[in-house]
């Protein structure tokens, strides 16, 4: 990786999700200018500019970004940074919809930003490409971390038809291993493409390729579905922490042992993605 390429795909992942938080805040100034309690009466919002701009951005302008920033700095450093967006949609909440800041939400500000830039420097290298599909040890991998996302499927399935008590964490397990699966599959896009150009790795290519881009796809359906009943149900302190945790934590861990990225300062790392963790708890009720 070098630097102009760490450089570039830092730059897009940032820009990349400054466009899905603004579309978020599009969506949400059209609901508030509504006067409607939620966006469920879609026929209403799609006479209306901004909103219908809202969800291009979520869902459409974002993602070139998305993928040469995968791309060209990997899963491991993206998927923390991706967290920057908070920042876009605190700001957007304060000078867009005339929110007010709480202490506690400014002490998640200052530690979102502390976190970004531990994880930024924590020396994360390794260009992810087809050679990983080829090490030896790569089919465990690949078992062990598809195994991770149906345990936690399977559980938060379990827990959210089965439990009354526990009915919202399922529902935000299956929120965060659901957007997990589209930050993975995200890399095996980029990957795929990647080898689509090298002789003798087209077939694989085009395969890796074109099951990335349905795990995105499906990812991202089942991601809002889910979260959409979550937050029928509770509030989004209840939903955010495991969800967040989920879905910050498995991609890192895939990136590392499926797609063979390191980590150079872990003991930079590691307290930069346990801080991030605590500052999306504290900036939750922005994120629904």
């Amino acid at each position: 990786m070098t630097t102009f390429n760490l450089a570039l795909g830092i730059a897009c992942i940032l820009s990349g999700t400054a466009i899905n938080s603004i579309g978020l805040i599009l969506q949400k100034w059209e609901v508030n200018k509504s006067g409607m309690a939620d966006d469920s009466n879609i026929a209403i919002f799609l006479k209306r500019p901004l909103w219908i701009l809202g969800i291009l951005m979520q869902t459409i302008l974002f993602a070139p970004f998305f993928f040469i920033g995968i791309d060209l700095i990997g899963i491991v450093l993206a998927q923390p940074l991706a967290a920057a967006g908070l920042l876009v949609l605190v700001a957007g909440a304060v000078i867009g919809l005339k929110e007010k800041l709480s202490r506690i939400e400014w002490v998640g500000v200052s530690l979102t930003i502390v976190a970004i830039l531990l994880v930024s420097i924590a020396g994360v290298f390794g260009d992810v490409t087809i050679s990983a599909f080829f090490q030896g040890t790569f089919l465990a991998s690949a078992i062990a971390v598809v195994l991770a996302l149906a345990t936690l499927l399977l559980a938060g399935g379990l827990l959210a038809r089965l439990s009354k008590r526990w009915e919202v964490q399922g529902l935000a397990m299956l929120v965060g291993t659901s957007y997990s699966a589209v930050s993975i599959s995200g890399q095996l896009v980029t990957v795929g493409f990647d080898a689509v150009s090298l002789p003798g790795n087209e077939v694989l290519g085009w395969v890796l390729g074109i099951a990335g881009l349905a795990g995105v796809v499906l990812g991202t359906i089942f991601g809002i579905i889910f979260s959409q009943r979550a937050f029928k149900k509770a509030q989004a302190i209840h939903i955010i922490p495991v969800s967040s945790s989920i879905n910050n934590i498995l991609p890192i861990i895939a990136g590392i042992v499926l797609f063979r990225q390191n980590i150079t300062f872990p003991w930079l790392f590691i307290p930069g993605t346990i801080l991030l963790l605590v500052a999306i708890t504290l900036l939750a009720r922005f994120q629904r």
